[in-house]
């Protein structure tokens, strides 16, 4: 249930920073490869590939942003 609302925590706040709503600057961009990275670790992780597919898209444009 951790790992979940963790992912749907960083989806809202990257939906945010694209809007321009993220008033308080919150940064997400460290936490993505931790999370990923103990989604990888549960073999039997409903949709863990699609996890991990959006967290690293996600990763892609936050590592965009900061060039």
């Amino acid at each position: 249930m951790r790992l979940l609302c963790t992912y749907y925590s960083l989806q809202i706040l990257q939906e945010a920073d694209k809007q321009g709503k993220n008033a308080y600057g919150i940064d997400v961009f460290p936490f993505i490869a931790p999370l990923a990275t103990e989604i990888a670790l549960y073999p039997d992780f409903r949709l863990k590939q699609t996890y991990l597919k959006n967290l690293e898209e996600m990763q892609r444009e936050y590592v965009k942003k900061r060039q």
